[in-house]
């Protein structure tokens, strides 16, 4: 096996929701360009066949399938369809999330359901089926993307949509707590690892305590809007220095890595 093949996913099947657009496109156009097979989810139909025939042009198979996370019944309908059309997952990215902006003290409460039936509910429904599939499988890599602020507070000015912090916060314990479950029920054939990957002025290193054998579970924290992340060192960078840890998370490369992030600049 030589350098390129460790960084093939040939063969591979990637679930990628919000996949029609933003981030999730550019997650899902950088798995095809790797090799995968890419299965996008999203509620709009017309942004995700224009998507999805960008990435069939790449020479890989491409399926878009309409699904509103907040539905259980559509989740459900997705993961068949993508069982359907290529017998297996391999990969699943949670990108979908929304957001409503309004005043705290008058923020709606069907709102604040809105966004954590998609945020938080919706993952879960998501995650707990297409692990069931990895583990008959015998193994597979899930990628949740979460957001830094998670991790604090918004002034109302700057984000006025408390609701949305706490729903990625969620995020950040279900991939963590998940991970520690399934390391009791699942015994599969190699060693797999957790990471908390964060592109923030202030990283932070977590160590790959969480994981079970033969399942990696990642969890990638957003910083800004869209594509503008910031690097440690407090520079601007681009979409695809945050596709190297999507990319990464699922290949052969980094089988032996023990943790990933950089410690306090």
């Amino acid at each position: 096996m030589n350098v390129k093949d460790l960084f093939d996913l040939s063969k591979k099947v990637a679930v990628v929701t919000g996949g029609g657009r933003g981030i999730g496109k550019f997650i899902a156009k950088g798995l095809a360009e790797a090799g995968a097979d890419v299965v996008i989810a999203s509620r709009k139909l017309d942004k995700l066949q224009k998507t999805a025939e960008e990435i069939a042009a790449l020479g890989v198979r491409c399926l878009p399938v309409k699904c509103d996370m907040a539905i259980k019944d559509d989740i459900l309908i997705l993961v068949g369809a993508a069982m359907k059309e290529f017998g297996a997952i391999d990969i699943l990215v949670n990108n979908a999330g929304v957001t409503w902006g309004a005043p705290t003290l008058e923020f709606p409460l069907e709102q604040w359901d809105k966004i954590f039936s998609v945020n938080v509910r919706g993952v879960w429904i998501l995650t707990q089926e297409v692990a069931k599939i990895m583990k008959e499988k015998g193994g597979g890599k899930i990628i949740n993307i979460s957001s830094i602020m998670a991790f604090r507070g918004s002034i109302e000015e700057a984000h006025p949509a408390l609701p949305y912090n706490p729903s990625k916060a969620a995020v950040n314990l279900l991939t963590m707590n998940l991970a520690v479950v399934l390391v009791l029920l699942l015994v599969l054939s190699r060693l797999a690892r957790s990471a908390l990957c964060c592109p923030d002025a202030r990283p932070i290193v977590v160590f790959s305590r969480w994981g079970f054998v033969g399942l990696s579970i990642y969890l990638v924290l957003l910083y800004g809007v869209t594509y503008i992340f910031l690097r440690p060192q407090g520079l601007p960078s681009a979409p695809v220095q945050l596709l190297t840890f999507i990319f990464y998370a699922p290949v052969d490369a980094k089988l032996f890595l023990q943790a990933v992030g950089t410690a306090e600049p």
